[in-house]
């Protein structure tokens, strides 16, 4: 998503013709000129975030890297449940409990760091796209409809999300 909304050139390629030791898995970002191979999503992110203008104020980037920690973290966390959930009903309590706990540490954040519509200063940083990643995510697996009320009880994290979602090229 950053790419697309930086307008970045970039390209796909096969995991295989990676061919880095120090990547376990995908997914890694590669740098042609460079050489330079930086695995683990969160790295990846900040590493393109800083490349494409979208890094935290210097004054906040400790605070930047937690909240993209934190997002990893509910992502696999949210992953797991769905993935293990037997019915629906156990899916939705763990959205309306749990998830919506980690939701409002994110609120709390964005109210900390954010300027209202970013999470982490006052323009976009990595750390915005990795929230609407993890928010994707979160409506596929629960779905749309128990989605919406969660997010309607976090306004900021909200926002930030649209204001990614609505930037062109980015779906």
């Amino acid at each position: 998503m950053m790419l697309v909304a930086k307008k970045a050139p970039w390209k796909r390629a096969p995991w295989l013709t990676l061919n880095d030791s120090t990547c376990f898995a995908a997914p890694a970002v590669a740098h042609d000129q460079t050489g330079k191979v930086i695995s683990q999503t969160t790295a990846a992110a900040q590493y393109l975030g800083t490349a494409l203008g979208l890094a935290p104020p210097t004054g906040l980037r400790a605070e930047a890297m937690k909240v993209a920690l934190d997002i990893a973290d509910i992502w696999a966390e949210a992953y797991k449940v769905r993935k293990e959930a037997d019915s629906w009903a156990a899916a939705e309590a763990y959205a309306k409990g749990r998830l919506l706990k980690w939701l409002n540490v994110l609120e709390a954040c964005a109210t900390k760091y954010g300027d209202g519509s970013h999470m982490i200063g006052s323009s976009p940083t990595f750390v915005d796209f990795l929230l609407s990643n993890l928010l994707l995510v979160c409506q596929f697996m629960f779905g749309s409809d128990r989605m919406q009320p969660l997010l309607a009880q976090v306004p900021k994290v909200a926002v930030s999300f649209a204001a990614v979602m609505g930037m062109p090229g980015v779906e």
